[in-house]
This record gives structure tokens, sequence and C-alpha cells, in this order.
């Protein structure tokens, strides 16, 4: 976060816009590290269900990242005057859903150690598709300002949050949040 107000702060104005969304994508693809879990397996016996300990960790993350993204809207207001914040926070939120929901599927997948891995690449991939020239199959608009585009982002999000809430469910629970288990 700090390399990222760093990155907005230096150089010329004209490339701001360039380097505050680069460094929107680098904190969006450390947020997916707050869910791994090398306790997972032993946290599983606890009262605490797994959706409850990826909601705590998705929170945190998410708090953080919208700290660090009022502090580089202040920078780059400042630096270049108004800029289309409507779009950018919708872009900025769908870069962090992404990278949570490939962390948490990658996790579900895996040995719940490396899943912040495979959600950081998956973000950051999914923030190059935006440098390649505009098709109508990308999922990703080259620019959020485009006609359409907040359209396709907010799909994006809504899918990205419904596939963390689908992957977070707790495998040993067998469905999502608390239940009542009935007396013998």
């Amino acid at each position: 976060m700090v390399a990222g107000i760093a990155l907005i702060a230096v150089g010329s104005r004209a490339g701001v816009m360039s380097r505050w969304s680069f460094a929107a994508a680098m904190v969006a693809a450390t947020t997916a590290f707050v869910l791994d879990d090398p306790a997972g397996s032993t946290l599983a016996a606890t009262a605490t269900s797994l959706p409850v300990r990826r909601l705590l960790r998705a929170s945190a993350a998410v708090v953080a990242a919208g700290l660090w993204w009022i502090g580089a809207v202040a920078l780059a207001t400042h630096r270049v005057g108004a800029v289309p914040m409507r779009a950018l926070t919708l872009e900025f939120a769908t870069f962090v859903a992404v990278a949570l929901a490939a962390s948490a599927a990658a996790a579900r997948l895996g040995d719940r150690t490396g899943g912040g891995y495979a959600g950081a690449i998956v973000a950051l991939v999914y923030f190059a598709t935006g440098f390649l020239p505009s098709q109508p199959w990308l999922p990703f608009p080259s620019e959020p300002t485009a006609p359409g585009a907040v359209a396709r982002l907010a799909v994006i999000l809504v899918v990205a949050v419904t596939a963390l809430a689908a992957t977070s469910r707790d495998p040993a629970g067998g469905g999502p949040g608390f239940k009542v288990r009935a007396r013998p």
C-alpha cells in the first residue's frame, strides 16, 4: 500500500492515472493473501465456522484496501484534478473481489495456504487484459469509463462475490452459515 501511494506520488502528472490503476491492481492482488489460513485444519474443530473466519479476514482486507483507496483518491485528485470516481471505485472493488474469490477457490481446491498466490496472479492477469485491444469477449473493459464498462464491472463484481461466498462454505458443516441441530 505504501508502494502504491509512492507510485502515484512520483513522476509526471500525465501518467498519474495509469500509475494509479496499476497501484490499485497491486493492492487488490495483495488482498488475496489475507485468506491464506495455515491453521485452517486446526481451527476447523473450533466453534467458529469457515464462513465466519473468511468473513472476518475478508472484512479486514476490504477495510484496509478501502482506507488505502481513500488516500490514493485524495493524492491523485490533488495531482490531476477531477477523476471519474464512480467507475474507478467500481473497478477497484472488482479487482479486490476477483482476487479474494480466486484465493478462496484455490484454497478450497488446494492445501489452504497457496490461495494467495493464485488470487494475486488472477487479479494481475485480469488487470493485464485491460491492455489488450478491446474485444467484446474480454470480460474486463480496457477503460472503466467506456460505454457499457460499468455494467460489465458490476456483473463481474457480483459473480466474484458470489464465487467467494460459494467457496467459503464450511466443508465439514455441509452448508453455509450457522445451523441449529435437533437433539435426538
